[in-house]
């Protein structure tokens, strides 16, 4: 920078010589300090420009590893998730192995009440047709039996009818 500052009083010297000497006596003076300055500017200017390359690096590093560290936490998580979904699977699967296997006990013992009812209603349907057969013998001999004496009541009235009748042509002879 004093370089610079030097070059650009060195122009204008060319018009005033008093201000180039001027300009030369500072140089002599300050221009040792103003050199190791720029010296000592351009070492730190490389270091900031080493240690913000080493920041980056490190930076791209722990980005690096953070994304690294990220993807295989994502990862487990995800074998942690397809683990739980297929144990989940599985007990459903099982459950629904259960509720089957329920389903078909019960779909069996109702068919084997059904057919049990069944036998029973037939049994009791026999039964009932045989009592009603019974019933209709009873009632049939009942009947007959009815009819049989309804037949010799019939037989007494025709007996019972002639004798009156006979009576009658007698009473009727007798008058004439």
């Amino acid at each position: 920078m004093a370089k610079s500052t030097s070059k650009n009083s060195a122009n204008p010297s060319n018009d005033n010589p008093d201000a180039a000497s001027l300009d030369k006596v500072r140089d002599i003076l300050f221009g040792t300090q103003a050199r190791q300055s720029e010296k000592r500017f351009d070492g730190i200017e490389k270091r900031l420009s080493k240690e913000i390359d080493t920041l980056r690096k490190d930076q791209d590093k722990a980005i690096a590893s953070l994304r690294s560290e990220l993807q295989k936490q994502i990862d487990t998580l995800s074998e942690s998730v397809e683990a739980e979904a297929a144990e989940r699977t599985e007990h459903v699967q099982a459950v629904e192995a259960e509720l089957t296997g329920r389903l078909a006990e019960l779909e069996s013992a109702a068919a084997a009440a059904q057919q049990s009812l069944e036998a029973k209603i037939a049994q009791e349907a026999k039964a009932i047709r045989d009592e009603l057969a019974r019933s209709e013998q009873r009632q049939t001999e009942v009947l007959t039996e009815a009819m049989t004496q309804l037949r010799s009541e019939l037989t007494s009235r025709d007996e019972v009818a002639e004798v009156l009748r006979h009576l009658a042509d007698t009473l009727v002879a007798e008058e004439e």
